[in-house]
C-alpha cells in the first residue's frame, strides 16, 4: 500500500462510524417538540422575578464565600 492509502481508509472508516452513529442515535420518530431545543420556547412554570424561600439565602452565602476563597487559592 502507498503511504496516502492507510491514512485515508482511517478517515474514511471514521467517518463511517461517526454517521453510523448519528444514524442509531437520531430522533426520526420524535414529535416536534421531542425535537426542540432543551430551552426552545417551552412555557414556564413560574414567573422569572418571583420571590425565593429565604432558607436559600444562608446556602448561597456559604457558597459564595467558598467561591471566592478557591479563586484566591488558585490565582
Amino acid at each position: 500500500m502507498t503511504e496516502i492509502a492507510m491514512p485515508l481508509i482511517l478517515v474514511l472508516f471514521a467517518v463511517a462510524f461517526a454517521l453510523a452513529v448519528q444514524r442509531i442515535g437520531s430522533q426520526d420518530g420524535a414529535t416536534w417538540p421531542g425535537r426542540a431545543a432543551f430551552l426552545g420556547g417551552g412555557q414556564p412554570e413560574a414567573h422569572a422575578w418571583q420571590r425565593f424561600h429565604v432558607r436559600y439565602y444562608p446556602m448561597t452565602l456559604l457558597f459564595i464565600a467558598f467561591e471566592m476563597e478557591m479563586m484566591f487559592m488558585y490565582p
